[in-house]
């Protein structure tokens, strides 16, 4: 659980996501993984099909330029 949250967080020179090829998720996984990516201007493919709680949260959160 919880293996890449905050990974990519707060990094404001990101302007390009990185592959997310994972088909199950497990809980907070990407929770706020590029959240303050300012700079980021493209969302990545989000491939899962199978979904678990929080595995999205806040992922994006203040992506201001997506």
């Amino acid at each position: 659980n919880c293996c890449y949250q905050d990974m990519f967080m707060g990094c404001y020179s990101l302007t390009k996501a990185p592959d997310l090829p994972a088909k199950t998720l497990t809980p907070s996984c990407y929770e706020k993984m590029l959240g303050w990516c300012t700079s980021l201007t493209k969302a990545p493919d989000l491939p899962a099909k199978t979904l678990a709680d929080r595995c999205y949260l806040n992922m994006f959160n203040s992506c201001s330029s997506l």
